[in-house]
């Protein structure tokens, strides 16, 4: 479980909802403000309210120059709420640079669960770093990442 919640207004990491939490006859509750939830794993929000998963890969670089001219992941979607279509999102360090823009694709309603979705290009660098986000309550399973590059210099 993360330690934080979800601003929906910013769009950005909150504080965690829960004060506390104690495990009891096998189920783990957390006791927030006014009300007591249970960890469960087959949700993936706070009482209702978003939870962001976030996952930032290490620096990549033993090719040399390259320009990615193509990203794809390889995606198992378990089910999760059937009330919003969830959004799986990428960005690009470049260089070490900072991050640039997220680049964001539908997941679709339960159901559809292997599924590979393109990203596009993110330009000429020597190294690389993405993130990966998932802000909808949807069980998502990132198996593998794809990159198509072209050889530019070493």
């Amino acid at each position: 479980f993360a330690l934080y919640g979800w601003d929906d207004a910013l769009d950005l990491p909150n504080r965690w909802p829960g004060w506390s939490h104690w495990p009891m006859w096998g189920r783990v509750y957390v006791g927030g403000d006014g009300k007591i939830s249970q960890f469960t794993t087959d949700s993936y929000t706070h009482s209702g309210g978003r939870q962001r998963m976030l996952v930032r890969t290490g620096h990549l670089s033993e090719q040399g120059e390259i320009r990615i001219d193509n990203t794809r992941l390889r995606l198992h979607r378990g089910v999760g709420s059937n009330e919003v279509d969830p959004t799986i999102s990428i960005r690009c360090n470049r260089d070490n640079k900072g991050f640039g823009r997220w680049v964001r694709k539908g997941l679709g309603k339960a159901g559809d669960r292997f599924m590979m979705p393109e990203f596009g290009g993110f330009g000429m660098g020597h190294t690389w770093q993405f993130e990966f986000q998932i802000t909808d309550d949807a069980a998502i399973e990132i198996s593998r990442m794809e990159v198509l590059v072209t050889q530019i210099g070493r």
